[in-house]
């Protein structure tokens, strides 16, 4: 959020693409590893050698709909300013929606 409000959007862009968990599970062997849901976003990713890569504690911090709506707002511009009203900024990050 902080560096696409700095106007950094391909930098907000990339490293927000490192903490979305679909990212978890580009593979047949990144999906045994992980081993959770990858539409949640786990508190926990292990580093212990028996259980590197694999994620836990998900569906209990509501931590999902927050990066959903950093994203939206923050990367994407999108932000609803009350009830029956939005605004757009007109941000894009290099390669969203260019032909």
């Amino acid at each position: 959020m902080a560096f696409a409000a700095l106007g950094a959007g391909d930098k907000a862009k990339r490293l927000f693409g490192m903490i979305n968990p679909i990212h978890h599970t580009g593979t047949r062997e990144a999906v045994e590893r992980y081993r959770v849901e990858p539409y949640v976003v786990a508190a926990d990713v292990y580093s212990a050698p028996a259980h590197v890569g694999r994620g836990g504690w998900t569906w209990y911090t509501g931590s999902s709909g927050w990066l959903y709506r950093a994203g939206v707002e923050s990367i994407l511009g999108f932000r609803l300013e009350g009830i029956g009203s939005a605004s757009i900024r007109a941000f894009r990050p290099a390669g969203i929606g260019s032909s």
